[in-house]
């Protein structure tokens, strides 16, 4: 036998134990293999991009938690949950996010460097981190009992702010200007 035909058949029996894994297992196995079987994913797309392509990216992350994340939404606000609408979605938010990101990098006059081909794909996912948590609705729903108790934090941290202000313009806050420009410039006077 060729190792194509192999490598066919062991694909094919592969597809076929896990199609019927979790008719065997208790649920907490079919979570975990599920779970174990989404970060290979994760690691095979890593070891596609920079294995076989030689281009060193940390933007999988990026690309394979906003697909996740857009179909966690979709499930939630939308209450759309069949696989078959729900995993070309994933796809397609992947599909779109990376080829913003490949279309920012990658295109233009000089081919581009290994180096900023890495660090741009890997400040994009520190950006989309910061975005992803700092975003209202992610983080606390759209309950109103949070929205009252942030908006409060707001108010008393102006309130405080503001006291300061006021507290240092009272203590003559020229003088301290002064004070961190030597510290500045490294004169004593």
């Amino acid at each position: 036998m060729a190792p194509a035909t192999i490598v066919r058949a062991l694909e094919a029996g592969l597809l076929v134990t896990f199609a019927l894994l979790p008719l065997a297992l208790a649920d907490f196995w079919v979570i975990f293999v599920t779970r174990v079987l989404i970060l290979a994913l994760l690691a095979l797309s890593f070891d596609l991009v920079w294995g076989f392509a030689g281009i060193m990216s940390f933007g999988q992350a990026l690309f394979f938690g906003s697909a996740g994340y857009g179909v966690a939404l979709l499930a939630r606000d939308a209450e759309i949950r069949s696989i078959f609408v729900v995993l070309p979605a994933a796809v397609v938010i992947g599909l779109v996010l990376s080829s913003l990101v490949a279309a920012f990098l990658l295109l233009g006059r000089n081919p581009p460097s290994l180096t900023f081909v890495a660090l741009g794909t890997l400040t994009g996912s520190y950006a989309a981190d910061r975005l992803a948590r700092g975003w209202y609705s992610a983080r606390a729903g759209r309950s109103t009992t949070s929205r009252s108790s942030s908006s409060s934090r707001c108010t008393r941290r102006a309130a405080s702010s503001s006291d300061l202000s006021s507290a240092s313009r009272s203590r003559g806050s020229a003088s301290t200007r002064r004070g961190w420009r030597s510290l500045a410039i490294g004169s004593s006077g």
